[in-house]
């Protein structure tokens, strides 16, 4: 009995293997980055807040490495750059005799370092394939660039209107430079005799603050849309 589940373990594993295939590949696209802000209640008697994000398109690149367990089952790793373009606009409402309402507008261009380890799961077809992904990431800041619009309206109708732009400090901004999210998405295969082409949409969301203030906290959230190829390596 012993010696028949040894056998039988070992007939499983090697069917396992012989289904299994690796590839390796390159993907790349645009990234349309946003934020969501969580407020804290603002009771100053100076002034009211109003807080609204901006979306901007920046890209990515990724490397991709997928094993196949069977054909419709996947485990894919990859590793990449990402350059995600976002903006926050605040506007303080105030009761001066003489401003009347500040507003800031804040675009930032960072450069992240990109992780993922997803599971795709397949209609498994021979040619072409439509799938399902969903796993962790994990981003972590390099660098970038922030640039910042001010505007004054007085209570005569005057304004003021200033622009400057600067390389961000993570400290002074309070932002976590690891930051991990979910990733989920959808695509499609096209599978060819040495390698395979897809396309997909990915969605992401930070599960950890991104930034803070004292009153608010900030996570990011991606849409992403891929192209790249998968060559085959056994």
């Amino acid at each position: 009995m012993k010696a028949q589940l040894i056998l039988l373990i070992f007939l499983l594993s090697s069917s396992f293997m012989a289904s299994a295939q690796w590839q390796l590949g390159i993907s790349g696209g645009p990234v349309m980055g946003n934020f969501n802000v969580f407020r804290s209640s603002d009771d100053s008697p100076i002034a009211s807040t109003a807080v609204s994000t901006t979306p901007g398109t920046g890209f990515q690149f990724n490397m991709p490495v997928q094993y196949s367990i069977s054909k419709y089952i996947a485990v894919q790793a990859e590793i990449g750059y990402q350059r995600q373009v976002a903006g926050i606009n605040r506007t303080y409402y105030t009761k001066d005799q003489l401003l009347r309402k500040y507003t800031t507008e804040d675009r930032y261009q960072m450069n992240q370092f990109q992780s993922s380890l997803l599971l795709k799961i397949s209609t498994g077809g021979s040619k072409f394939q439509l799938y399902g992904m969903a796993g962790p990431s994990m981003s972590y800041f390099l660098g970038g660039n922030k640039e910042r619009t001010e505007i004054s309206e007085y209570q005569g109708a005057e304004m003021d209107n200033h622009w400057y732009a600067s390389p961000i400090d993570a400290r002074n901004e309070n932002m976590q430079k690891g930051v991990f999210s979910f990733t989920g998405g959808i695509g499609m295969n096209i599978i060819l005799p040495a390698y395979t082409v897809f396309v997909e949409g990915r969605q992401s969301f930070g599960t950890k603050n991104a930034m803070s203030t004292p009153t608010e906290t900030i996570k990011f959230r991606n849409r992403a849309f891929q192209v790249g190829v998968l060559f085959n390596l056994k």
